[in-house]
């Protein structure tokens, strides 16, 4: 599926195309997104949810949105000002990941987090913002996968075969380093 023995690097144009939506944007302010991202969890009744950024989980805890893997970098646009604690869950796992890679680390710790029977938290030693990618890939059929869209709102990935097809075409595009 994806060949977990190398990093890969971010392309400009993936990064003009990655700018986009993966999945269905919702618009709003963080407060007033807590109520519409449990409304779409309770609508969905996803298989399993991961979510990726500090606002959004912080968000999904406000909710009390049962997550199966958080991840995060305890910075928000850069800017330490994210998360200073995993919320409750069975293990914490730390991982390297520098701004634009996907390392051959995260992919395996992400991989590892999917099979986990359990809840994981992902702290990022980076940047989180392209584990979105290899979470679509890894997520079971049926999960959903959010993320947060700066100064817009969050991003709601419906995991589905179509889905994991692009996400492996994304994948399949970076340079591999």
């Amino acid at each position: 599926m994806v060949e977990l023995f190398r990093d890969r690097r971010l392309t400009s144009e993936l990064k003009e195309r990655l700018r986009e939506p993966l999945g269905i944007l919702i618009e709003g302010q963080p407060k007033e997104n807590i109520d519409k991202m449990k409304h779409i969890v309770d609508k969905i009744r996803p298989v399993a949810i991961a979510v990726v950024g500090d606002v959004v989980s912080s968000m999904a805890m406000a909710a009390g949105i049962p997550i199966k893997i958080y991840v995060a970098d305890g910075r928000v646009m850069r800017s330490l000002a994210g998360l200073e604690r995993a919320g409750s869950v069975d293990i914490i796992v730390r991982v390297r990941n520098p701004p634009g890679f996907i390392t051959r680390e995260s992919i395996d710790v992400l991989r590892r987090a999917t099979e986990y029977n359990g809840s994981v938290w992902v702290w990022v030693e980076g940047e989180e913002d392209l584990m979105v990618i290899p979470l679509v890939l890894f997520m079971p059929i049926g999960s959903i996968v959010i993320y947060g869209q700066p100064h817009r709102g969050f991003v709601v990935v419906y995991v589905d075969e179509k889905k994991k097809a692009e996400m492996l075409h994304i994948i399949n595009s970076m340079e591999l380093v």
